[in-house]
């Protein structure tokens, strides 16, 4: 059975079941021989794979932080659009605000001289410099 399986495969076949006759034979005494040899092999193995788990996180936060400033991007172009928006009312409410100023004004000049004073509005001024 052994003869038809070549050298190196051989050797492995030979250490698993090795291991595997320690590990259900020896229990309690292979279990400290088990966690010397499995270290350093835990520690080999895990290595890439640590390695590969930083590489994840690191893209997963690139992408993550991609599609928030996308998502920023879509955000401020809305808030900008608000703030002209606002812009517009209040540059119409200062308008506002400014001729209530006028009426209120033009009111309190006419309770002030109210018997001798005629409200009119201007059609036409004459065009000569003797105006």
């Amino acid at each position: 059975m052994f003869r038809s399986i070549s050298g190196p495969k051989r050797a492995i076949l030979f250490l698993l079941v090795f291991l595997l006759a320690v590990v259900f034979v020896l229990p309690t005494q292979s279990q400290g021989l088990l966690q010397t040899m499995g270290r350093p092999i835990a520690d080999l193995v895990s290595f890439p794979l640590q390695g590969m788990a930083a590489l994840r996180g690191g893209v997963a936060d690139m992408w993550g932080g991609y599609v928030a400033l996308r998502d920023v991007r879509i955000e401020n172009e809305r808030l900008r659009r608000e703030i002209e928006f606002l812009k517009g009312q209040t540059n119409q409410l200062r308008e506002a605000a400014s001729a209530s100023d006028r009426l209120a004004s033009l009111l309190q000049f006419r309770s002030q001289h109210w018997p001798s004073t005629v409200a009119a509005r201007v059609i036409g001024r004459d065009s000569t410099n003797w105006y």
